[in-house]
């Protein structure tokens, strides 16, 4: 399972092209324009996400033993770069906004959602590795997919965005390119422990996961930033000043 997840993770940055970064950037800049950035945004977020997802189904079965579970492990990968490129999309826009509440909700509520769901199965039923990745991965695509219908509402959004796409395709690389490489090196080592042992992926995991909850001041408070320094009239000085107190 964690070694699943974690090449879906290679292919989540690409989702949508890096338009979550693009999208907090510009938004922060010209709050006016979010309705048709974000609606040209999604335009292209559908379409990289089946290319990028169905890529991600192929890596993943080549890494685990043939046949083993690939049907659930196909609805993971696609379920997992579809719905966590699309919470953090629609959750950059409200960061843009300087609504740091609803952005950390939006994706606290992902997290929610599917340990509740993992929660109900759990006593429910004995829990299976099939069962486990299907109830994860559907709890978040219905958790996303309720997000978009309410994002919208609130938004209006244009069915046909005047907002030209391949602009922002260009703008958006750096910002996927730079997360795939946080991903890559974060996450890189999983299947390769697993190709010694599954375990060996899990315990590795769960290590980073103890260092994530100690980084985890420092991480909000450059989340609760990266708006105002994108605002700023100085964002290099406001850039160096930040990264020297982050530090």
């Amino acid at each position: 399972f964690i070694t699943v997840l974690a090449v879906a993770t290679f292919f989540t940055p690409l989702a949508g092209f890096g338009l979550p970064g693009v999208m907090l950037r510009d938004g922060a800049r010209n709050p006016q324009a979010i309705p048709q950035q974000l609606a040209a945004a999604l335009r292209l977020w559908w379409p990289s996400t089946a290319v990028f997802g169905a890529m991600g189904v192929v890596a993943a079965l080549l890494v685990l033993p043939h046949g083993a579970h690939a049907s659930a492990v196909a609805a993971l990968v696609l379920a997992e770069v579809a719905s966590s490129s699309l919470v953090e999309l629609l959750a950059r826009v409200h960061q843009a906004l300087h609504r740091t509440n609803r952005f950390g909700a939006i994706l606290a509520g992902l997290v929610l959602a599917r340990v509740g769901a993992l929660m109900v199965i759990t006593l429910c039923a004995r829990p299976d590795l099939s069962g486990w990745m299907w109830v994860y991965g559907s709890s978040g695509l219905m958790y996303s997919t309720w997000l978009l219908v309410r994002a919208q509402r609130e938004f209006q959004l244009a069915r046909r965005p005047s907002m030209p796409k391949w602009p922002l395709v260009r703008e958006g690389l750096p910002f996927a390119f730079g997360a795939l490489s946080l991903r890559i090196q974060a996450e890189f080592n999983k299947p390769v422990l697993a190709q010694v042992g599954f375990a060996l992926a899990g315990n590795f995991s769960v290590a980073q996961r103890a260092v994530d909850i100690a980084s985890l001041p420092l991480t909000a408070m450059q989340e609760a930033l990266w708006p105002r320094l994108y605002a700023s009239r100085e964002p290099r000085r406001q850039m160096l000043f930040t990264a020297a107190f982050l530090v």
